[in-house]
């Protein structure tokens, strides 16, 4: 009786649930490690307005800022493992998969390790939207203004000086904070806020809730400058985070008034 030796798509085809297993697992890594990442902007805040002194808040943010970027670090290699593991379980759907998977996708993760590794801090962390959010929130509890782009923020390191991205700093930028927690309609901070799912713009809750009812089933045009998306009710969510910063940023202006006044009874009392 003769033997067939078993042809490599079938040998192949065995290993595809373990391989869909294994992403599987890195989804939930990634999901779960996002879900870390997404503290880490509103809890930087916290410490930096409530630290009991500028040079504790100064160690805390930096200790933040550090695991922030571990887990960006961590949450890349997991992108990177699940990404190689959705390719290989297509090529062995396709019966094209390597003679040792498990060989060629552990020399792939290598090599896009050692790559990662070669790029400076700037090229990892400075366009990230969670680092760049997470600095921005330091910054908006420092009151000093808009925040300049993060490049001019982390050192220059070697391979930074002829970085191609640098060509638009421009886009990293943040807004001045006034500007930025103000209502389109009623040109005050924001009021319990909500977001456009549509835009990307945030207004009071009770002002956009009436302007929208005042313009009928069809809908409203976003009240932003040049923006002309179309508003309903169910475009609109609420936003928790961004009304912490708001509150956390009238906090500010109450303090610094106070302060204000302090300072102009202080100079009062000298000339009396």
């Amino acid at each position: 009786m003769r033997h067939e030796t078993p042809t490599a798509c079938a040998i192949d085809a065995g290993l595809a649930p373990r391989v869909r297993q294994l992403g599987g697992e890195y989804t939930q890594v990634r999901a779960h490690l996002d879900a870390a990442l997404n503290f880490f902007p509103d809890v930087g805040a916290e410490v930096e307005e409530f630290a009991p002194d500028a040079a504790a808040g100064t160690s805390y943010v930096a200790r933040l800022d550090q695991g922030t970027r571990q887990l960006i670090d961590l949450a890349h290699e997991a992108e990177l493992r699940q990404t190689l593991l959705e390719s290989l379980q297509r090529e062995i759907a396709e019966g094209v998969a390597p003679e040792d998977p498990a060989q060629t996708y552990r020399a792939a993760v290598e090599r896009h390790r050692a790559e990662y590794a070669q790029k400076t801090t700037r090229q990892k962390y400075a366009r990230h939207p969670t680092y760049v959010d997470f600095r921005s929130r330091v910054w908006e509890v420092r009151g000093e203004g808009a925040m300049p782009p993060l490049v001019d923020m982390i050192p220059a390191e070697p391979g930074d000086e002829h970085n191609a991205d640098d060509d638009d700093d421009e886009d990293i930028v943040v807004g001045g904070t006034l500007q930025q927690f103000r209502c389109p309609l009623t040109a005050t901070l924001l009021d319990d806020p909500v977001e456009s799912t549509v835009c990307a713009h945030a207004y009071s809750r009770a002002a956009i809730t009436e302007y929208i009812q005042q313009a009928g089933r069809r809908g409203a045009e976003c009240p932003a400058a040049a923006c002309h998306a179309v508003l309903t009710l169910r475009t609109l969510r609420d936003a928790p985070s961004l009304k912490r910063r708001v509150e956390r940023y009238a906090r500010q202006l109450a303090r610094r008034e106070e302060e204000r006044r302090g300072s102009q009874w202080a100079d009062a009392a000298v000339l009396d």
